[in-house]
């Protein structure tokens, strides 16, 4: 059995339930693929600086014990290019959702994730700057959501997904795949070399496809 280093990052607190999953994806991951996870870290923390101390202690460990570092995905490990250039460079680094991809992938999809971040930023502070001209209130600490309404909201984004058409192409392709393969890594790399996405338009992980085998009953 190989070993490896778990890393799981959160950009706020509020996005701190996010860990769990990607915690679940990578142990998934390990357990498909017979790799034991000797060390976990998780942090709170801006995937643009480079203030990931729990990152940088599972950096050291993983050249101590010769083994990689396993993310859910790239942009868990960091949003910024330069420092994500040097550890896909000089450290041995897997990402669940595509696993096996090519160092030239890793930087086009880092480039990608810091992009990304910057635009979020930039559209974030234009819309609060807009909001406040127009005297609006942000926040509402005295905001109340009662077990019913959380209910509701549930089932109403269960519904969603399972009307979604990403989804829906997917699932007949799960279907398909299951006759041959139930590692739910490869069929999510499948997926993803067929040009399937979620429906965010993001790529599949072995967790999502776990999901769809469950919602739609596969």
């Amino acid at each position: 059995m190989s070993k490896a280093i778990g890393y799981y990052r959160a950009s706020t607190f509020y996005q701190k339930h996010t860990i769990n999953v990607q915690r679940e994806v990578v142990r998934d991951y390990c357990r498909e693929n017979d790799i034991e996870l000797i060390y976990e870290f998780e942090e709170i923390a801006s995937g643009i600086e480079k203030k990931q101390l729990e990152l940088k202690k599972a950096l050291d460990l993983s050249k101590i014990n010769n083994c990689p570092i396993i993310c859910s995905t790239i942009d868990r490990l960091t949003r910024d290019y330069s420092f994500g250039k040097r550890i896909c460079e000089n450290y041995n680094t897997i990402f669940c959702y595509s696993p096996s991809m090519s160092l030239k992938t890793k930087l086009e999809l880092l480039s990608f994730a810091e992009r990304e971040k910057q635009i979020i930023s930039e559209r974030t502070r234009a819309t609060l700057k807009s909001l406040k001209k127009k005297g609006v209130k942000l926040g509402n600490p005295n905001a109340t959501f009662t077990d019913e309404m959380r209910a509701n909201s549930i089932a109403r984004r269960r519904k969603n997904a399972q009307l979604n058409e990403n989804n829906i192409k997917a699932s007949v392709k799960i279907k398909e795949l299951l006759h041959e393969t139930t590692n739910l890594s490869e069929i999510a790399r499948i997926l993803n070399d067929n040009g399937f996405v979620t429906s965010h338009g993001k790529l599949f992980v072995a967790n999502q496809v776990k999901r769809l085998i469950k919602a739609h009953n596969l």
